[in-house]
């Protein structure tokens, strides 16, 4: 399991520091879950285990590498509150986008130092498909959630000192939206739930 508490399906968190573009159709940023029909058939993949079709592995790829990054504003951890990047002093609150790339840069250091908000999220969207890349869906606490789990895709000019050979993008089924993004060592030190149902 990764030490970082940004990691996995549990996290607290271009261009500017949002929270990656408009919330599209469907996002559940509003309370409740997400009433979006890739959301809603996730979530019953979860719940009933039954077998996914063709069809509907490729919808949940199609909805995760387009999917916006948790809007939500969080508290920063002590270790990055005060941290300078880009010109922004990391205050208490910060929106979870900039804080997950405060973590990957200033943290974990695997993402280069300069990386944007908006360069981590693409290289998060394009390591969806990234060859080799595996998909699968489980219940965790933040509820139903689709993770993808591969080869490190982010290119090389944006990888940081401590790069990890894999890449690791979370999306939450409930809220609509990606939660987390991370490079891990292999598949022991990401945090996947035991009822876990590999589709590819």
């Amino acid at each position: 399991m990764l030490a970082s508490a940004l990691s996995g399906g549990s996290p607290p968190s271009g261009g500017g520091r949002g929270g990656g573009g408009t919330p599209p159709s469907g996002s559940g940023s509003g309370g409740g879950p997400s009433p979006n029909p890739t959301d809603r058939f996730i979530r019953d993949l979860v719940d009933t285990r039954r077998p996914a079709t063709a069809a509907e592995i490729e919808q949940i790829l199609q909805r995760l590498e387009t999917a916006i990054f948790d809007r939500r504003m969080r508290p920063v951890p002590a270790a990055l509150r005060g941290r300078v990047y880009r010109g922004h002093v990391a205050g208490a609150r910060e929106p979870a986008l900039y804080i997950h790339l405060l973590q990957r840069v200033l943290g974990d250091q695997q993402w280069a130092h300069g990386t944007t908000e908006a360069e981590y999220l693409a290289d998060l969207r394009q390591g969806v498909r990234a060859t080799g890349s595996r998909l699968v869906i489980y219940h965790a606490r933040a509820g139903a959630i689709a993770l993808t789990f591969g080869p490190n895709s982010v290119p090389a000019a944006r990888q940081g000192a401590k790069a990890q050979p894999w890449l690791v993008v979370v999306y939450s089924a409930d809220r609509g939206t990606l939660i987390s993004g991370y490079q891990a060592s292999g598949l022991p030190a990401v945090r996947i739930s035991g009822d876990a149902q590999w589709l590819t």
